[in-house]
């Protein structure tokens, strides 16, 4: 595996460490589990190991065993006494390098792999660069211990020749090839049929130990947009050491289990804040692992306690990377507890037969200890005192520093606490000034659309939707309080699904080109509905457009908007929170205790790790923190000037002349920081939607946007079915 990480979709929950069981004509096959005692201590490596994001895997240059920075053109070598690192310039890069050298797939003393300008070169041991030829797009090298360096691409397996940059195939087996690595002859890849070896020596694959193949098949093409890597080394023994999301296996040949000797849950490997990289394990045992945090080390401690004394089950609907995070930390601080995540809606379950499971394990005495209620139906578990009273507890779980609790306890009811929030978005909207002070509401948005499409004609997008329930799923954020309090309202329902469609259908632009680019968050998981940030960037560079969505935090989202208003161009854009002067926010990641729970002390606690300063400092684009201390730590940022950096926006209309502009991305001011703290601090409005109840209305708003049903149609249908779910 090399740079360019394929990511591996892995659902983080204890069930995937189950002992895996396969057919052998011998023993059977399995992955251990930690024992109770003895394990490795994980440290950060001191040196200065922050651009970790972009190197290769370790190498042995000379003495000198590392990674190479691309960015830095350095090799960041172990000191010899495994504490520390050092750097030194790789000299092949610095000569073949214009600036434009942007990877380092593979090194040996034989020579390198990199990415010069868009092409993929090899640079050979005289310094000389040559493109890769012979196939497409090889983007995974690695040099054997013989010196010959392979590469594959989505299909195949090549060999390439380091002088010259020519490719043979060498094996046509294959498809969305997702992890590659060499160890002493053997070629390990994965792809959507499980996992290979290839043998150098034989020219031909070679039998998967069964164990290997039970443990690495999760890891297959079409499970490829989580965070983390897999990446393989060898040991000292004729043994390999597999990292990934769940941790660190060791496996000897010819054995007939693979040890898990790191719990991802309980290390760097899981935390989902962090991204994995490439491992190695030195001469002394020591494993060294680089992530974009840095480079960690782990040495064992035959002292360090693993046993198990209690259980916490935490559930939530879908995954969340911010209670992925919680669990963790929590982990990681409690050994002796076995934090088991559960996630609802798994493997393509869907909400109703998630809820039949949550159902089936509460009725059946096993209910969750905590239960993330985000899409599930709040007032039934109220309803039926399937939730904790947390206000009683307050001293169990409260931190010591003060929560916004007009946000963190929106989900009080008749004085009893069901929940508490960690994290809230803020519904937003942008235009031209002169545009901005006619949008009142959802429907005034609808009706600027139409009118910008139908008066200014512009060749791109206006609102840039991704999906048809983009601007049914934002129409929400604005108005989902007004159409779901009381009795449904069949004609605000109408006008809901007129502004849906009329918004959909004028956004698009005859050449189908998109305007924003979604890039600036780093949550995965987040629906192309929220993106507010990168919207308006295209609202700030072109003309004729809107800006629709929710700010989901401050990095990349409401800096990116803070400063491109101090942007000096033609378009006069502007911004506010929610309409016309409402308070609405919504509530993420909201914790509550299973009433039925046998673990509270433990849940609570859990909460308490949740809503700490620490915990609450890390983002994940899916929220601001409700801690004070931790948005203290925020507003705060603006003070290093290492925090800011630059970023190039260009005009997105590609049918005009235009230059685009260098925009330094800094963190809010203090003023921004004080007007946004005192904004937050009114709002009083909850946006809270069960899963079923968006569901039923994308429904039959999609209907709607698609032509199949007039939008009185669409609401008469709304109208019935919550009309029925209200005698239910």
């Amino acid at each position: 595996m090399n740079t360019l990480k394929k990511t591996l979709a892995v659902i983080m929950s204890l069930a995937m460490l189950a002992p895996l069981t396969s057919c052998s004509k011998e023993k059977a096959t399995e992955v251990k589990l930690l024992s109770s005692k003895g394990g490795y201590a994980e440290s950060k490596v001191e040196g200065r190991t922050y651009d970790m994001q972009s190197v290769s895997e370790f190498v042995t240059i000379g003495e000198k065993t590392g990674v190479i920075s691309a960015w830095e053109k350095e090799l960041v070598y172990i000191s010899k006494d495994g504490t520390r690192v050092f750097r030194s310039e790789v000299e092949d890069l610095t000569k073949n390098d214009d600036d434009d050298i942007y990877a380092v797939y593979a090194a040996s003393d034989n020579g390198l792999v990199i990415c010069k300008d868009g092409d993929t070169c090899t640079i050979n041991a005289e310094g000389e660069c040559n493109k890769v030829t012979g196939a497409d797009y090889i983007y995974n090298f690695e040099f054997a211990d013989n010196g010959r360096l392979y590469g594959l691409n989505y299909n195949a397996l090549y060999e390439v020749d380091i002088n010259t940059g020519a490719a043979k195939k060498l094996a046509d087996k294959g498809e969305r090839i997702n992890f590659f690595d060499i160890i002493g002859n053997r070629i390990f890849y994965g792809d959507r049929d499980g996992v290979h070896i290839y043998d150098i020596e034989k020219n031909s694959e070679t039998e998967v130990p069964d164990v290997l193949a039970d443990l690495m098949s999760k890891y297959k093409a079409e499970k490829s947009d989580a965070d983390h890597a897999l990446d393989i080394c060898a040991g000292n023994n004729d043994d390999i050491y597999i990292g990934c999301e769940d941790g660190l296996y060791h496996y000897s040949w010819g054995g007939n289990f693979a040890e898990q000797i790191i719990d991802g849950l309980i290390s760097r490997f899981g935390d989902p804040s962090d991204q994995f990289g490439t491992i190695y394990c030195a001469p002394d045992g020591t494993i060294y692992a680089t992530f974009n945090s840095g480079m960690y080390k782990y040495v064992y401690d035959p002292e360090i306690e693993n046993a198990v004394t209690s259980e916490l089950k935490v559930y939530s609907l879908e995954k969340n990377s911010t209670i992925s995070q919680i669990v963790s930390s929590f982990a990681a601080d409690n050994r002796n507890i076995k934090v088991d995540y559960q996630v609802g809606m798994k493997e393509g379950l869907t909400y109703s037969d998630a809820m039949k499971e949550l159902t089936t394990q509460i009725l059946s005495g096993n209910a969750p200890d905590v239960i993330v209620i985000d899409g599930l139906d709040n007032d039934n578990l109220i309803e039926k005192n399937m939730l904790t009273d947390l206000s009683k507890y307050e001293d169990k779980w409260l931190p010591d520093d003060e929560l916004l609790d007009n946000i963190a306890k929106w989900n009080t009811v008749d004085g009893k606490l069901y929940s508490v929030a960690c994290k809230f978005r803020i519904p937003a909207v942008g235009a031209e000034r002169k545009d901005l002070e006619k949008i009142k509401c959802f429907a005034d948005a609808a009706d600027l659309c139409e009118k910008y499409r139908k008066e200014k004609a512009p060749h791109y997008t206006i609102l840039d939707f991704f999906d048809e329930t983009d601007p049914i799923r934002m129409g929400l954020m604005y108005e989902g309080n007004t159409l779901l309090s009381g009795t449904p309202d069949k004609a605000a329902f109408e006008k809901f699904y007129e502004s849906c469609a009329k918004l959909y259908n004028n956004d698009k632009s005859p050449s189908e080109m998109d305007t924003a680019f979604i890039s600036s968050t780093d949550n995965d998981e987040a629906g192309s509905e929220y993106f507010f940030g990168t919207r308006y960037m295209a609202e700030k560079m072109n003309k004729n457009v809107i800006a629709l969505g929710s700010l989901n935090g401050f990095e990349n989202e409401i800096n990116v908007v803070t400063s491109l208003m101090k942007l000096d161009n033609d378009i006069d854009a502007a911004y506010r929170y929610g309409m016309e002067s409402d308070k609405c926010f919504m509530p993420n990641c909201n914790i509550a205790v299973s009433e039925s729970g046998k673990n509270k002390e433990d849940a609570f606690r859990f909460i308490a790790s949740a809503l700490g300063e620490e915990a609450q400092e890390i983002e994940h684009s899916d929220g601001f923190p409700v801690n004070k201390a931790a948005l203290e730590y925020f507003y705060e940022k603006n003070r290093d000037a290492d925090n800011v950096y630059g970023l190039y926006v260009p005009p997105f209309d590609s049918n005009e002349d235009g230059e685009g502009a260098e925009v330094d991305m800094e963190w809010m001011t203090d003023d921004e920081a004080k007007e946004f703290d005192s904004y937050i601090q009114t709002l009083s409005e909850p946006v809270f939607i069960k899963y079923s109840i968006r569901e039923m209305i994308e429904e039959a708003g999609k209907k709607c946007i698609e032509g199949t049903v007039t939008a009185e149609q669409a609401a008469e249908d709304t109208v019935k079915q919550l009309e029925l779910k209200m005698k239910e």
